[in-house]
């Protein structure tokens, strides 16, 4: 990167020195012609092998602010990103909220993206599993997946594979029998209405939902004719 102007640079402004600035987290304050100009992190001072005497047109100091931003932002990002799975939507948002320049935001996703600190097929893949674990439906996972900005398609497929050879109307029938104590009777249009929007909530198919709920009312009703039948007795 070349720092100096074309023509006579030394009319350009030069650094003079550099000042340690914290103790914690250190940072280097560069002056330029015995004034302090920007603060910038040590890495970038290495990187971009800043010293005294070199001197820097607007454009290299333009560039020098910029690089300083995307380092910064990619420190960030990978800090998050390290706390949990993210999406680029979410670190993109993340680090807008941060207050990075979007030159600096883009930067630093690619970066991320190029070493795998930002991976969207193993936060997809992760989220599946995490709410698969924490039983919930497909309907529902898909909504979130799109959500937190996995593209639809991606979403699809990822669901597919993660439910290959599972039976989601056994598993519809499971969730709503050990729900179903707190919605009885079926017979009681509003119960129905009840574990209806339970079992949808959970992120099942409305038709699957539907015939569930017909089933368990049809159990119940055929169970609670063979217990009156057993108090009553025979005739």
């Amino acid at each position: 990167m070349e720092w100096v102007g074309k023509d006579d640079n030394m009319s350009l402004p030069k650094i003079t020195d550099f000042e340690v600035k914290g103790k914690r987290k250190q940072e280097i304050v560069v002056l330029l012609d015995g004034e302090p100009w920007w603060t910038f992190d040590p890495e970038t001072v290495v990187k971009c092998s800043l010293k005294r005497g070199m001197a820097l047109s607007e454009e290299a100091q333009a560039r020098l602010i910029g690089a300083d931003q995307a380092l910064r932002a990619r420190r960030a990002g990978a800090g998050y990103c390290a706390r949990g799975g993210r999406t680029r939507r979410e670190l993109q948002r993340y680090l807008k909220e941060k207050k990075y320049p979007a030159a600096a935001v883009e930067s630093a996703i690619e970066a991320l993206l190029a070493s795998g600190t930002l991976d969207e097929m193993r936060t997809t893949i992760g989220a599946i599993r995490k709410r698969r674990k924490a039983g919930q439906g497909p309907r529902r996972i898909e909504a979130e997946l799109i959500a937190r900005g996995i593209a639809p398609k991606e979403a699809k497929g990822r669901l597919a594979d993660a439910l290959e050879g599972v039976d989601l109307q056994q598993e519809c029938e499971a969730a709503a029998r050990k729900a179903g104590g707190r919605y009885k009777p079926l017979s009681d249009a509003a119960q129905r209405l009840k574990l209806t929007q339970f079992l949808l909530r959970r992120g099942y198919e409305g038709d699957m939902v539907t015939r569930v709920v017909a089933v368990l009312r049809k159990e119940r009703g055929v169970r609670g004719r063979e217990i009156q039948e057993e108090i009553e007795g025979p005739d």
